[in-house]
């Protein structure tokens, strides 16, 4: 701030030369001013009559934000077209330039007038906004290039060999996302920077054909992809009765240190090298584009015999199943395992010992089981956890440990807790990620990293890439910023046989402050009258009794998860005056008006309680049935009524 009350007060000439040094200073590394002051200074300066120094053409600061920067024109993404109608994508007699179609971060390079460097941005959101990311690619992008104005456009990338050399989690993670995290990191390891790599295929204000932009990017030292030029026709030619892009072809590589390594990629890219279109542009430059289309690859299938079943645990606390696969060379690789989902898929497929099975290299990447040709049900499931010594037991579909004082009881409340908060687009595969990368092991572990510095937070998290980043920095802001119910709470404590319904009927029927009370006077070996009360409403209100067992023998996990929220939740107990149906247990069976769970909320919203049959006071049941549910109100003694029956008893009671 004080450089900018200096500069306030420099004549017109002199604050051009300190704008000048300013930016000279940035791009070696030795910045003297912080972004939002540099960009107010120059503001300042053209506000006063000052020449555009070409800082700033084709984006701008989005008001209020100081990691985003828009863009004044489209930075959009490719069409894809498959095998079925790859010759119908352009007509035969066009030419065309065929390139890799990288598997990296997207971004573009901005050059001045006289050469100079201005900035590079990412893509960023849907090509709309970018983020700086000018400081980690110095090493990998020309300082000056002969002429100028120019915005090149290209892919930070890392080849598979760098990745393996820097690679924190041997056999996991991608150079994509490797990629794609340092770019937009702020602190992260020199050395590890130093392995990016930006890729130049295109330069956006250029109305050049492809060809001759590409010996423009040559000329300018860039580093360009493989490329092939030709007819249409020719290509479709190569491409079915050559191997010139076949994929393990050097059509895929660069030279990186005079040695040739293999870039991460998903497809190739088919420009028109005949026209390029001007698109609209809200800055002062003009913008082109060739029409271009992504080709991507299918993934070819193979056939190969699972040898054995190796079981790991996840670090989510689940028994992974692997198949140990009779080696087989899919595009030059020798592929011997691949994953198995979880222990239902192996049962529901008969994935075992001798099954004969088709496999896939998936997006050129992960090796993966697509299909079944002789089944086996030759396979063990692990009967016992790896970490306790504990009995296994099914939830839903997947494998995990049945004691509450294990490890994998953590794993499996992190995961509950990130899954009730995350956004759309976080899935098992980067929760997994996650808590191994931060190493995060029980649920104060993961409070740990929840309550980090948020700027801190936020670089550490582009290891993730990126989007993905962007998105659990989301979920752990929605966290952070709002208290859970009490339902909440008792979902995250992995309580078994614990649904729905008594979650609903204790989050509205029990006061969170006393019941709060009741976990601390049970962590500390006290117990008082009121707590007994607070034990009948939890027997009242859970569904079954193996269930309210469960909950009373979960205290110390949910005592946990309070202390993860500092015991501050939402209270939404409502005290109501209680009417008959109020007082009554129900139960639903049969084809009714709507759904089941439909009319379970509606009935609930006017005081209606239900559980299992075997707690019922009253069945509400379409017709006599041989259905367990009619069967045991019969043998009990409990009281049957038609739905028509209930609503008109319930009119009478409201």
């Amino acid at each position: 701030m004080e450089e900018l009350k200096d500069f306030i007060e420099l004549n017109l000439s002199e604050k051009k030369e300190q704008i000048k040094n300013w930016s000279q200073n940035y791009y070696e590394g030795n910045s003297k001013i912080s972004d939002k002051d540099f960009d107010l200074a120059y503001k300042i300066y053209l506000e006063q009559g000052g020449e555009d120094l070409g800082i700033g053409f084709g984006y701008a600061h989005i008001p209020g934000e100081e990691t985003f920067i828009h863009y004044c024109h489209p930075v959009g993404s490719l069409d894809n077209i498959f095998n079925d109608n790859v010759e119908k994508a352009f007509d035969k007699n066009l030419n065309v330039e065929v390139t890799p179609k990288l598997d990296g971060g997207s971004c573009v390079v901005y050059y001045g007038d006289n050469g100079k460097l201005i900035r590079a941005l990412t893509r960023g959101d849907k090509g709309k906004y970018g983020i700086d990311i000018t400081k980690n690619l110095l090493h990998t992008i020309p300082l000056k290039i002969k002429s100028g104005p120019a915005a090149i456009r290209g892919e930070v990338c890392m080849t598979w060999e760098s990745f393996e050399k820097i690679n924190k989690i041997p056999g996991k993670g991608h150079p994509r996302n490797k990629a794609s995290g340092l770019v937009g990191s702020k602190n992260s390891d020199p050395n590890d920077i130093k392995h990016l790599k930006f890729i130049a295929y295109d330069i956006l204000n250029s109305n050049k054909l492809k060809s001759d932009i590409r010996n423009d990017l040559q000329e300018f030292n860039f580093l360009i992809p493989m490329a092939w030029i030709g007819e249409f026709k020719d290509f479709i030619n190569a491409l079915q009765n050559t191997s010139l892009f076949d994929k393990n072809s050097g059509f895929y590589k660069i030279y990186n240190n005079d040695k040739l390594e293999s870039l991460p990629y998903d497809g190739i890219v088919i420009a028109n090298n005949n026209k390029r279109n001007k698109v609209m542009s809200g800055c002062e430059w003009d913008f082109y584009i060739s029409p271009s289309k992504a080709f991507k690859f299918d993934d070819e299938m193979f056939k190969t015999t699972i040898i054995d079943i190796e079981w790991n645990m996840s670090g989510l606390g689940k028994f992974k199943p692997v198949a140990i696969l009779e080696p087989t060379n899919i595009d030059g690789t020798i592929i011997k395992r691949a994953t198995l989902n979880n222990a239902q898929f192996i049962i529901d497929n008969k994935y075992g010992k001798g099954a004969k099975v088709f496999i896939v290299k998936a997006c050129s990447v992960m090796p993966e089981i697509v299909g079944v040709i002789e089944p086996s049900d030759d396979f063990t499931l692990p009967e016992k956890c790896f970490y306790c010594d504990s009995k296994t037991i099914f939830k839903k579909r997947e494998l995990i440990c049945s004691a509450n004082d294990c490890i994998c009881n953590d794993l499996a409340m992190i995961e509950n807790l990130i899954n009730e908060y995350k956004v759309k687009g976080i899935g098992e595969k980067n929760l997994e990620y996650f808590v191994e990368y931060f190493k995060i092991r029980s649920i104060e572990d993961l409070k740990n990293v929840f309550r980090k510095d948020e700027e801190t937070l936020a670089d550490e998290l582009l290891v993730m890439g990126v989007a993905r980043s962007k998105l659990m920095m989301d979920t752990i802001n929605i966290c952070n910023h709002n208290k859970p119910n009490l339902a909440t709470i008792l979902r995250i404590s992995n309580i078994s046989d614990l649904g729905e319904v008594s979650l609903d009927n204790i989050n509205s029927g029990i006061d969170s402050e006393k019941f709060i009370q009741y976990c601390k006077n049970q962590k500390n070996d006290i117990l008082i009258e009121e707590d007994k009360v607070i034990e009948e409403l939890l027997f009242k209100h859970c569904a079954s009794e193996p269930a309210f067992l469960n909950l009373i023998n979960s205290m110390n996990n949910i005592y946990r998860v309070l202390e993860f929220f500092n015991f501050e939740i939402k209270n939404e107990f409502v005290e109501k005056s209680e009417t008959i149906i109020m007082k009554i247990n129900y139960c639903l069976t049969g084809t009714l008006s709507k759904p089941r769970k439909e009319l379970i909320e509606e009935l609930k919203m006017l005081g209606a309680k239900f559980t299992s049959i075997s707690k019922a006071d009253v069945l509400i049941a379409d017709v006599p049935s041989e259905k367990t549910k009619y069967q045991t109100a019969l043998k009990k003694g409990i009281k049957i009524m038609t739905e028509e029956e209930f609503m008109k008893q319930l009119k009478g009671d409201l």
